[in-house]
């Protein structure tokens, strides 16, 4: 009988024992669950902010796009502006010197004119 009660006290132990690495077990497994829901509601929380980020992105990309058609299509009328100007420029350039050419002419031939004049007078003077 005691050879019996030694054994049942044996097992006694070891079922104790077994019994408290089954509840440690279980408080673990118990911590695991909790981290792996936080953990779950984080990766969650970070896909949302990500999505945000792309959205921002997307639109900022959006509105970037916009300004340089923008500032490339100002640039492009400033362009056709001076060249405009500068043909404009040209164009009234090429007109004043034939206006001047034409002066210049005119001016001969009355110099021309005035030097036969003076001469005419000198010849009724003599």
């Amino acid at each position: 009988s005691s050879g019996i009660n030694a054994e049942y006290g044996e097992l006694e132990l070891e079922r104790d024992f077994h019994r408290r690495k089954l509840a440690s077990l279980e408080e673990i497994l118990s911590e695991l669950s909790e981290r792996e829901g936080r953990v779950r509601q984080e990766k969650e929380d970070c896909i949302a902010k990500l999505g945000e980020l792309m959205v921002t992105l997307a639109n900022t990309a959006s509105e970037h796009r916009k300004r340089v058609i923008s500032a490339n299509q100002g640039l492009k009328e400033v362009d056709e502006a001076l060249v405009a100007s500068h043909s404009s420029c040209k164009d009234r350039r090429d007109k004043l010197k034939s206006e001047l050419t034409v002066l210049r002419e005119e001016m001969a031939t009355k110099q021309s004119k005035s030097d036969l004049l003076k001469k005419e007078i000198e010849i009724a003077k003599i």
